[in-house]
């Protein structure tokens, strides 16, 4: 899923631009994006990053002789854009 089809979704419900309406937009874009996450589709924002479900599998852990079973699980990475990432090293550079 890309920004513009977030923004697509986000214009289908009556916008207005009151704090109260504001939040109620952003509560709709983390829940369109929480959707997307959970049916394992990745959400594309240009120019910031992107953010994808990756599982995790089950594992063992020895701790002081004892086996930990480790269940499976998932959890949302986020890899940031090769354009935000030069922007920020541009930033990082001139503040040294």
């Amino acid at each position: 899923m890309k920004l513009k089809e977030i923004i697509e979704k986000i214009a289908d419900y009556r916008v207005y631009d009151t704090p109260d309406d504001i939040a109620d937009i952003l509560k709709i874009f983390l829940d369109i994006i929480k959707k997307e996450l959970e049916s394992n589709k990745k959400i594309v924002i240009e120019n910031f990053g992107t953010f994808k479900m990756k599982k995790y599998k089950p594992r063992k852990h020895f701790i002081k002789g004892k086996i930990i079973q480790i269940p499976s699980r998932r959890r949302i990475k986020f890899t940031m854009s090769r354009k935000y990432k030069i922007e920020l090293d541009k930033k990082d550079r001139r503040q040294k």
